[in-house]
């Protein structure tokens, strides 16, 4: 019978310890608060550049938009300034023609680099698209679209003058 108290002391003893080392706030929150900030560190460091160029999408006639893989294309330059960095995000400010949109962009552990990369690049490009339409911009990038093929195919721009 002693045997049996003796071993359950043991194994409660064991549990208790486990159970505080687990749980200890200390040790638990220095850790993982230096990996995780670390790693946000690195993401925004090397992954999220501080100016990347989108693509406007191209106003259709019936109203629709076209990613443009051939021919003319409008770029747009969006400049990236990192506003706040929480454990797993940052609280981006994108600055373009003359907007400033500020936005969280999530940063998952559990992705690769790449990954965050390209959907952080996919969001900015669609909050620029995204603005320039809620601003009633499509004419403007009509015409941005026009001068691009004309200057591209050597081409008069229809407001010129032709000799």
């Amino acid at each position: 019978m002693g045997l049996y108290v003796l071993g359950a002391f043991i194994a409660v003893t064991w549990i208790f310890v486990i159970y505080k080392v687990i749980t200890c706030p200390e040790v638990k929150d220095t850790q993982q608060r230096g990996v995780t900030n670390k790693y946000v560190d690195f993401i925004l460091d090397n992954i999220i550049q501080d100016s990347i160029t989108v693509q406007l999408y191209k106003p259709m006639e019936d109203g629709a938009r076209m990613y443009v893989k051939l021919g003319a294309v409008v770029h747009c330059k969006v400049q990236i300034e990192v506003i706040e960095k929480y454990t797993r995000s940052a609280k981006l400010k994108l600055t373009f023609d003359k907007y400033a949109h500020e936005d969280i962009f999530f940063l998952p552990f559990s992705s690769s680099p790449e990954s965050i990369e390209i959907k952080t690049r996919r969001k900015i490009e669609t909050i620029v698209n995204k603005t320039f339409i809620d601003d009633n911009r499509t004419e403007d990038i009509k015409q941005m679209y026009e001068e691009k093929r004309k200057i591209m195919f050597n081409l008069p721009i229809k407001n010129e003058q032709t000799r």
